[in-house]
Parts: C-alpha cells; structure tokens; sequence
C-alpha cells in the first residue's frame, strides 16, 4: 500500500510539473480517479485526467467495463479465431481476404499438433531451407503465434546464410541455430510471415522499417456493419511493432476522422515520463506537418474493415488492424477485446456512451 501511494505521489508530481499544475490538486483528482472511476495512475495520465472537472471521470470508459461486454457479443467459436493467429489466417485464406503470407510455423514442441496449412519447421536446417527458398536479400517477421501488443515481435533479414537484424541501432548477425535458441528462449510457437513495406503514399508519415495500422472497430448490425471507432499508430526508429503500450514503445498515435481519414492530434510519449502525453505538429524524423494530412487510400481501408467484418460474422464487434502497404490494405490480425484506451487517449475524449450506443448495450451493463 505504501509502495503504491509513493508511486502515485512521484507520478503526481510529474504530471503536475509537465502540466503547470497544484501538486495537491492533482494528487487528490488521481486517488478520486482509481478509487471511484477505476482509473488507475497510467491513465490518469493518458487520458490527462488532471486537466478534466472530476464529473467527467465516469466518461471514460475502463478495460473491465468494455470486456465482459465484448466477451457476452462474440461467439466462442470469434474469440477462438481471433486469439489464434494462425487460425486467423487460414480464415482469410477461406475468405479470400488480403492478410500477410505466412511461410512456415516455428515450434520446439511437437510439430504434429500443427498441421495443413504452412510447413512445420522444428530445426536450423528446416528453418534456413524454408528463407533460403524465398530467395534474395529479403525481410522478414516473426510472431509468437499467440502474442499481444507486439511482445515478441521480430523483423530480420536474410543474408548470406545468416540471419541480420538491427536492435537499439546495433546491427547483429547471427547463424540460424544462434537465432532460434534465442527465439525459442522467449516462446514456443512463431509464425514466419513476410514483412511488408508501408506504401509509397505513406513514407512521410512512416519511414522506418515498421509497418503502421489504422485501428478500426467494427461493430455486425443487423443492417449490415458498420465501423464505430478508428484511430492511427504509428511506428517509430527500429520498432517493429506500431503498438502504444502506454508510451513505453516510443511510438506515435492519433486520432483520424472516421469519415475523411484526416489525422487529429497526434501524441507522442512525454520526454520525462511516457504516459504523459505530449501533442505534437511534426513527425520528428521526417518533419511531416500533420495538419491537413490524411491517410491514404483511405476508403479502401474502410472498405476492407467492413468486408472483414461481414466475412467474420462470429464476431460481433471486432478491432481490425490494417497495414496500408505496397500492394493496398491488409489485415493484420483481429481482436474480440480491444483495447477501450488507445481510443479514449487518441482522441483525448471519453468514450463509455458513445461505446455503449454503438454496441447497443444499456449503460447499466458497464457500471463500475
């Protein structure tokens, strides 16, 4: 308990500097925030709660009011594809939806409990033979095959035999046994997917290696579906992975207007601690003006959001994460409990009623 009201008082204090504000007033609005809305000192910081009259902490919605809504919506056979990435995959292959080619599963344990669709590879030597056959100097991920927020993720490429990869702006070669010890010391199931490069239209906006998604929520009426909620996230530096993680990833999000593409704010982790949020104008690598720009191909992937949608009829409301890249949108996974947080923070906005009227659920079902 102490540990934790010592936590509480440091973060207080950096958000109170950060914002120009009275220490004690922040202090009391953050403990009022968890003890009577749930919200806990990360997003009290995200959601800039500080700044926020204490009547409209109930706005926000929480992670524990939205899931066991999403968990009631989607059928069990939804939620089992969509925590599968690899059962994933083999829907849309059964759709005919674009998603990246998965080129082999990666596993130490046993190979015949996964079957059919990718090649198996358990070895450095099956490992090499499978990248070695898609020829030349190419790119790669790997996922754990059951991961979340990007843990895990893993872009390389394949030169000589060897296996290349950059991390913290060091550039590593290793030989493939080397690489998949170290791979299996982290998770025992990965997929070996291709690494798409983000479209030409989007290189001012993501000009490193990772590949950014619009995060887009989809909800099946009955009169067809429709998408509720999008927002942005954008990759910075090294990262693979475009997710947020609170700030702690380094990346970029914001806000998008559902109906034109248009980015809003767009937020960057705080130079002195990463949950709080710090707006900015420009891309910092690229100097992009944000002002004026929206995404390109911007139906296209609205388009492919609701065609995704209709296709997975198991899940009633689904967050779809589509890449915009050298061959037009794809999907890269889905999730049956996204996250509320990445759209309240992006948008800098509550979201719970507006969440609510879009699942068309009563606003009983998500009391604290």
């Amino acid at each position: 308990m102490l540990t934790k009201l010592a936590m509480y008082v440091e973060r207080a204090k950096v958000i109170s500097g950060s914002m120009q504000m009275s220490f004690p007033v922040v202090l009391t609005k953050a403990v009022v925030a968890n003890v009577f809305f749930g919200h806990g000192i990360k997003y009290f910081s995200l959601y800039s709660l500080a700044k926020e009259p204490v009547a409209r902490f109930g706005g926000y919605m929480t992670k524990k009011q939205l899931e066991p809504i999403q968990r009631q919506l989607n059928s069990a056979d939804g939620k089992a594809i969509a925590d599968s990435k690899l059962a994933f995959y083999r829907k849309c292959v059964e759709y005919d939806l674009p998603t990246p080619e998965i080129y082999a599963l990666l596993t130490k344990g046993d190979a015949r409990a996964f079957g059919g669709l990718v090649p198996v590879v358990s070895n450095a030597a099956e490992f090499q033979k499978i990248v070695a056959a898609q020829g030349g100097d190419r790119s790669f991920v790997l996922k754990p095959e059951e991961g979340y927020h990007g843990k895990g993720v893993r872009r390389f490429r394949w030169v000589g035999n060897r296996v290349a990869y950059s991390k913290d702006g060091v550039e590593h070669v290793e030989d493939p046994q080397t690489y998949l010890d170290s791979l299996f010391a982290e998770a025992e199931v990965y997929l070996l997917q291709e690494a798409l490069q983000p479209h030409e239209e989007l290189r001012s906006l993501m000009p490193g290696a990772g590949m950014g998604t619009v995060r887009a929520v989809t909800v099946n009426h009955a009169q067809g579906p429709k998408v509720a909620f999008v927002c942005a996230r954008i990759p910075l530096g090294d990262n693979v992975s475009d997710n947020f993680v609170g700030g702690q990833s380094g990346n970029l999000v914001a806000s998008l207007d559902l109906a034109t593409g248009a980015l809003g704010t767009v937020y960057a982790p705080g130079a002195v601690h990463p949950a709080v949020l710090t707006s900015i104008e420009r891309h910092p690598l690229t100097g992009l003006e944000f002002e004026g720009y929206c995404y390109p191909r911007w139906d296209e992937i609205l388009k492919i959001a609701l065609t995704a949608a209709a296709k997975f009829d198991c899940l009633y409301t689904a967050g779809w994460d589509i890449a915009l890249s050298t061959r037009g949108p794809v999907l890269i996974e889905t999730n049956w409990r996204y996250d509320i947080d990445i759209l309240q923070f992006a948008g800098q906005r509550p979201l719970k009623d507006e969440m609510l009227s879009a699942l068309g659920v009563g606003g009983a079902a998500a009391a604290p």
